[in-house]
């Protein structure tokens, strides 16, 4: 099991680390860090060349605009592909200089999949792919939950494609791994999970050469339950990352559960009321993760 840095490890510590880290023989450039997949600040907004796509912004099932991108106008825009492979992928790879078998990490987190994007544009590419007779409202759209979720969840495997052929245009002989969720495969959990967040790695992992998953939240035997659930599914490689220092957000320490869920130091982790994630209705409301400690809804976070 390879070593993850977590912040509360002592300096001495971090030093043993690194050079355990240097000594091994696969070299790491998470050169990729998209946890929104869909937002504009990765996308170097300012340019004159972004301003000129007027590219649209994903739409809340309230009828707000969002910070990200419309998923259906990132998979199938041209003009946007040409700017997205040439100023954004192909000029971080130039930037960073990976050489051939380099391995470069994905940090997808597409959450917020039963709360956009409604637009016009993904409602008819919904329709389409449901053989509808009409283009349903966003309440029509989202109200078979499980349904809008594996549209969502082909939106993205249909974003990572994009990104993942515009690194192998660069150079195909370096090494893609994707950051992933920890699932248990099979299980109801599996398909609620979906509804908050549009992941399904099993579905995307044609893509990718490699899966990295954190197994800082949840520790114990569960972990290894994980770690063999997840090895006997997935076809790709996969190289769990464990905490060495301390524990990270949402595990819980003292009440014998470490599965990501319920309270921990008076915070609330997410919700499945009903059967369906509510995408972290209620957010860490500690100062020092650097969040305001309001609702999902909160603008600042949206």
């Amino acid at each position: 099991m390879t070593s993850f840095v977590r912040r509360r490890t002592s300096f001495k510590r971090h030093l043993q680390l690194i050079e355990l880290l240097k000594a091994r023989p696969v070299k790491w450039r998470f050169i990729f860090t998209f946890p929104d997949l869909w937002g504009t600040r990765f996308l170097a907004p300012s340019t004159p060349e972004y301003k000129a796509l007027n590219a649209p912004l994903a739409v809340w099932t309230d009828g707000r605009e969002s910070r990200k991108l419309c998923p259906d106008y990132f998979n199938n825009d041209p003009d946007f592909a040409a700017y997205f492979r040439d100023r954004i992928v192909h000029a971080r790879l130039k930037g960073a200089e990976p050489e051939d078998g380099d391995l470069i990490g994905f940090d997808f987190e597409p959450w917020g999949s039963s709360q956009f994007c409604v637009c016009d544009r993904c409602r008819a590419a919904y329709a389409k792919s449901r053989g509808l007779a009409t283009v349903p409202t966003a309440a029509e759209a989202t109200k078979d939950v499980h349904a809008w979720a594996a549209f969502r969840c082909d939106q993205t495997e249909a974003s990572v494609a994009k990104i993942c052929n515009a690194v192998r245009e660069y150079n195909p002989k370096l090494l893609l791994a994707d950051y992933d969720y920890i699932q248990f495969y099979g299980s109801k959990d599996e398909k609620v999970f979906y509804t908050g967040c549009a992941k399904n790695t099993r579905q995307d992992e044609k893509w990718f050469d490699r899966h990295i998953c954190s197994y800082y939240h949840m520790v114990d035997r569960k972990s290894f339950l994980a770690i063999s659930n997840n090895t006997a599914v997935l076809k790709k490689p996969y190289l769990p990352l464990g905490a060495v220092g301390g524990y990270g957000g949402g595990t819980h320490l003292g009440r014998g559960r470490s599965d990501g869920r319920g309270r921990n130091d008076g915070r609330t982790a997410g919700c499945r009321r009903g059967g369906v994630n509510r995408d972290f209705v209620r957010r860490r409301a500690s100062r020092q993760d650097g969040v305001c400690g309001r609702t999902a809804r909160c603008p600042r976070h949206l």
